[in-house]
């Protein structure tokens, strides 16, 4: 269910205050306008890798029953350097347990309940 680990990597991302686009590589479409201030633009980059948290903030855990997917969600993972905060498994969603303490952030965005 965790698929190609979108969903987790975005919830990494947050978790770990990077910010949307850090690893772009190459131009944005933006830097070829004309009135485009680049050494702005450098300095954003800066303040934003700067935001970046080391330690994980989060350990979130994703799962599916096909291992094939499993490893190209891992490959995703880390890629975006989200390794140490999300965990994966092979096994049925049906099968997760909830941690033994919750915390008020913990959710299950993909799985929703029966009444939802």
């Amino acid at each position: 269910m965790c698929g190609s680990a979108t969903i987790l990597t975005e919830a990494g991302l947050l978790a770990q205050r990077i910010a949307p686009g850090l690893f772009h590589q190459g131009k944005f479409g933006f830097e070829n306008w004309y009135d485009f201030d680049s050494e702005l633009w450098t300095q954003v980059r800066e303040e934003a890798k700067a935001q970046r948290l080391e330690e994980p903030q989060a350990y979130i855990a994703g799962s599916d029953l096909d291992p094939k997917v499993i490893d190209m969600a891992a490959s995703n993972i880390t890629a975006a350097g989200l390794e140490d905060c999300i965990r994966l498994s092979v096994r049925d969603v049906k099968d997760a347990t909830p941690p033994k303490t919750r915390s008020p952030a913990s959710s299950s965005p993909t799985r929703p309940t029966a009444s939802e």
